[in-house]
Formats: structure tokens, C-alpha cells, sequence
């Protein structure tokens, strides 16, 4: 069995211009470990599957930014393990990301969009790595990833809430009234992938609760997705901000995915009111 390593805090210094590793120690209860990594908006979506694979499973999955993987993690590693790539971004980046694991040993689960109308060199390249391909559209992207990694989770689980998840899975659409002439995206942990689909269509930022907290968001059209077990950490702020409050009653791994799920059918509605 793998063990699972976390660096404590001020674990790599700086020393003549090179980091310099430091003691690592295990992280206690943690069955195996696995990477996690991402290019484009697909932060959110790595950070819901590494969640699902602690709570669900005691798999410790960090997520790392893809600069991180291959300058700061890799260097440090043992080499060898598992990884997953979220390559939803700039082809380039994943690349760089993918040759980096694969110097380093790893054993890497990809998935990207279709490959046509790539550079011929560079899509030669990415062709060279086994994907699982997924819809070229973001929403409709993160939907169908965030589903299946969150269905793999719960294979061979014995989490009291997975028969709820399954269950939650199979309906994620709600009826949701959304404006989405907004200027401000605030979020609660669960909603990071409902915020970041939220700007990517209306382009307004978003901001983690606690980093909004000392923001200048006067005058501003600002709307607050959270879930009902989270929501009692930013009622306060939605009152005093004059806030719209979206809050889903669905376990905070399922949420998001709901949330994106129906934002489709809500900019469906747009388009066909706007024709």
C-alpha cells in the first residue's frame, strides 16, 4: 500500500537560487495517494474529484497548478505513482505537463477535448498520450468529467452518503432563475467549478468567500453560489452586500455539477428568448 506525503508548512526554501527539500511526513489515514493537475478553468473540477477521493475514499489527491507539478512536486518526488490531468486548457501546457509526468514514471489518466485542429506537430504529440476525450463545450465538459470521476469515487465505497450521491446523479438538472448580468462571482469551498462556469459565460470574476471578505464590491450586481450546509457561512454577507444567494440542497460534491448542469438549460433559454 502507497503511503500518502504531505510537505509541512515552510517545507522548501529558497537557498542560492535552487529549492531545497525538506523533511516530508506521512498523512495519517490516507489509503494511497494520487496527483492531481489541470490546465484552463478546470481548477474547480480537479478540487470536487480530490475531495471525493478523501471523503469517499481516504485517497490523498492534491491538486496542483501545472507549473507547480514539474518545478516544485516532481524535482521532490520519489517518481512512479498515479496521476489525472484535466487538460481543458492550452494544449501546450498539457503537453508540457503530460512530458513531466512521464520523465518522472507516472501512470497518468488524461482527459482533453478533440485533437482536430491542433497544430500537426503538437497534435502528433498529444495523440501519443492515451485520453479520454470529452466534449469540445466547457459546461457540457465539466458535467460529463465531473460525473464520471465522481461515480469512479464511489466504486467500492462505504461512505454512508454514497447511495445518496448515486441517487442525486442520476437527476442533476433543477429549475434555476439566474440573471446573469452580473460584475461579481462569490463562492463558497464546494462551488469553486460552479463559480469558474459562471465566469467563463458571463465573464465577471469570482472570488472565494474569505478573499471577498476586504474586497471593494460596492455598487456592484453580485451573486453568491454556495450549498445548504454551507450557507450559514455567507448569509450575513449576502445581506450586507445586496447579494443574489444561489444555495443548492444537494451534498457538496453533487452541487456543483447540478449547478452547471442547469446553468446549460438557463443560457438555452437565453439564446431562444434572445432570437
Amino acid at each position: 500500500m502507497q503511503e500518502a506525503y504531505m510537505v509541512p508548512r515552510g517545507g522548501r526554501t529558497r537557498r542560492e537560487g535552487e529549492l531545497e527539500r525538506r523533511d516530508i511526513r506521512p498523512l495519517e489515514g490516507c489509503q494511497e495517494v494520487m496527483l492531481l493537475t489541470y490546465t484552463g478553468p478546470a481548477s474547480g473540477l480537479a478540487r470536487l474529484y480530490s475531495n471525493a477521493l478523501m471523503e469517499l475514499k481516504g485517497t490523498f489527491a492534491p491538486v496542483l497548478r501545472p507549473e507547480e507539478v514539474s518545478q516544485r512536486y516532481l524535482p521532490f518526488s520519489e517518481g512512479g505513482g498515479r496521476a489525472t490531468v484535466f487538460g481543458l486548457g492550452d494544449p501546450s501546457s498539457t503537453l508540457r505537463v503530460l512530458e513531466a509526468l512521464k520523465v518522472a514514471g507516472y501512470e497518468v489518466e488524461l482527459f482533453r477535448p478533440p485533437l482536430k485542429g491542433l497544430p500537426y506537430e503538437l497534435e502528433g504529440k498529444l495523440s501519443a498520450y492515451p485520453a479520454r476525450e470529452v466534449p469540445p463545450d466547457l459546461l457540457q465538459a465539466l458535467v460529463e468529467v465531473g460525473s464520471t470521476v465522481l461515480r469512479e469515487a464511489l466504486e467500492g465505497s462505504d461512505n454512508p452518503r454514497a447511495a445518496r450521491i448515486k441517487e442525486d446523479l442520476e437527476d442533476l438538472e433543477i429549475p434555476l432563475t439566474l440573471n446573469l448580468d452580473i460584475d461579481m462571482i462569490i463562492y463558497t469551498n464546494s462551488m469553486e467549478m460552479a463559480a469558474q462556469a459562471l465566469s467563463y459565460v458571463t465573464k465577471a470574476p469570482a472570488l472565494y468567500y474569505q478573499e471577498a471578505l476586504g474586497a471593494e464590491l460596492r455598487n456592484k450586481k453580485i451573486v453568491i453560489l454556495t450549498t445548504s450546509s454551507e450557507e450559514h457561512w455567507v448569509r450575513g454577507m449576502a445581506v450586507r452586500m445586496r447579494a443574489g444567494l444561489v444555495s443548492l440542497p444537494y451534498d457538496p460534491l453533487v452541487a456543483p455539477l447540478s449547478f452547471v448542469a442547469s446553468l446549460r438549460k438557463v443560457i438555452a433559454y437565453t439564446r431562444a428568448d434572445n432570437l
